[in-house]
């Protein structure tokens, strides 16, 4: 059993019938598969967003989903102690749920 280790924007190549526990394998896309000619995994509580998950692989108590970033501005105008206008954009970043 592999218990928490942090696999963030990796790929795993050639794991068989391993089981993973607490373990983090979030990817910055949707939909990357970032398990290599892997077979037969367990995930227990694992972070598994934006990962595709091959069908005989088995999930239990773990994040799974795909969600991709949104980044709005917005435009905020300041009166300064002077009387002039300060001009701020502020970005608002937004994780949506697409599947």
């Amino acid at each position: 059993m592999i218990k928490n280790r942090r696999f963030v924007k990796k790929m795993l190549n050639d794991f068989h019938n391993e089981t993973f526990f607490e373990c983090n394998f979030t990817q910055e896309n949707p939909h990357i598969n970032p398990f290599v000619d892997c077979t037969k995994l367990k995930f227990i509580n694992c972070n598994l967003k934006n990962c595709d998950i091959p069908e005989d692989f088995i999930i239990q108590g773990c994040l799974t989903g795909h969600f991709t970033k949104e980044i709005t501005e917005e435009k905020i105008m300041f009166e300064n102690t002077d009387g002039s206008m300060t001009t701020e954009i502020i970005k608002h970043i937004n994780e949506i749920k697409i599947n």
